[in-house]
């Protein structure tokens, strides 16, 4: 199962750490998005996941500040397990090797996984 899982930056309070993508995942300002972050540097609807074959992809939706994905400015990028996506200073990992039987917390990186 593919997931994104915060791994940097900052975030609202009561922020999901991670989320299973099952469908297109909007990440942006707006109310009505899959992933909510109203915070500077992030426009209304700033980018998405989308499903792409066997894998997923993101795609930045004509935002100001754009979506990066491993410190590049992209349009469309497939996504490969490990891949880092920055939204303003939000930094989301994708991850396509979690399971639901995953440990919750791994202390050797700080990270919550699922």
């Amino acid at each position: 199962m593919a997931h994104l899982v915060v791994t940097g930056g900052t975030f609202p309070e009561h922020f999901e750490e991670c989320l299973e993508l099952v469908s297109e995942c909007l990440i942006g300002r707006d109310s009505h998005c899959t992933v909510v972050l109203d915070i500077d540097g992030v426009c209304g609807q700033h980018a998405a996941g989308r499903p792409a074959g066997t894998g997923w992809l993101v795609e930045d939706e004509a935002s100001v500040s754009g979506t990066f994905v491993n410190d590049r400015r992209v349009r469309v990028w497939p996504l490969a397990n490990g891949d880092v996506i920055k939204v303003g200073n939000v930094e989301l990992t994708y991850r396509d090797d979690l399971d639901v039987d995953d440990e919750l917390y791994d202390p050797g990186d700080n990270t919550l996984l699922c």
